[in-house]
């Protein structure tokens, strides 16, 4: 009998405990499903850290949630020494990069757009398309020294050779 007592109140504890939870969760349903978040499209830029002048380099527009490669976007690069802007709007940047920027081209079906920079700098590159908020990423392009070795045409065995690697 006493057992029995003991389950009894046990179950009326857990029900009193549990009721007003089930009741407050019951009476919120809307604002559940108000909450939910939205995730607004963004583009993202993959690109090398270092390129040099003249010589090609492919950047990858894709979305940044999902990396899915964009096609269609903008890329432009803006050399930072142009950049005089205080504002912190992606907008605003994408429309600075517009007007002050040089276009590299549209991405093609994978996402990608290649290019060959004239001139040495460190550059913003800003990728942009309709209903998505712009991407940005940094590059810089160096003039790439390159190394040539002169040697003689033959050499004889045993013989001394001088072998001199020069700046081209």
């Amino acid at each position: 009998m006493k057992k029995v007592k003991l389950a009894l109140l046990a179950s009326i504890m857990a029900l009193a405990i549990l009721l007003p939870l089930n009741a407050a969760v019951a009476a919120q349903p809307q604002l559940a499903s108000d909450i939910t978040p939205q995730l607004k499209l963004a583009l993202a830029i993959k690109a090398p850290d270092i390129a040099g002048v003249g010589l090609p380099v492919t950047i990858t527009v894709v979305e940044k949630y999902t990396g899915k490669p964009v096609p269609k976007a903008g890329v432009w690069a803006v050399d930072v020494k142009d950049i005089e802007n205080g504002t912190s709007d992606a907008e605003d940047y994408a429309s600075l990069a517009e007007e002050y920027g040089q276009f590299l081209g549209w991405t093609n079906k994978d996402g990608n757009v290649s290019h060959r920079f004239k001139e040495a700098g460190q550059y913003v590159l800003v990728a942009v398309k309709k209903g998505f908020i712009p991407g940005f990423a940094m590059i810089t392009v160096k003039p790439l020294k390159a190394l040539a070795i002169k040697a003689p045409g033959v050499a004889g065995v045993g013989l001394p050779v001088t072998i001199t690697v020069v700046e081209k």
